[in-house]
């Protein structure tokens, strides 16, 4: 009983109210009408790309250019619609 008790403190004290200081530097953007948690991912010839948070995000489609298997995809910044900073 204890150690549920204790377990119970720690979920309560943890959970929706700690910050991710990696999520500073994420984005938030619609692509294909669907919002995508968005990382920068460079410029390349001159065009930004950005790199979705979940691989699940990178369905085939137009709008992404895939590279490696072990990195995911970027996405082109010309495809993503009301880009702005997550926090």
């Amino acid at each position: 009983m204890k150690k549920l008790l204790i377990a119970a403190i720690i979920a309560l004290t943890t959970a929706c109210t700690s910050h991710h200081s990696w999520m500073d530097k994420a984005y938030v953007g619609y692509v294909d009408n669907q919002a995508v948690v968005l990382f920068d991912a460079g410029t390349r010839n001159g065009t930004k790309y950005y790199r979705p948070q979940f691989q699940s995000d990178c369905h085939y489609n137009k709008a992404f250019f895939d590279e490696q298997s072990s990195t995911g995809c970027v996405i082109n910044e010309a495809r993503i619609v009301d880009l702005h900073i997550y926090n």
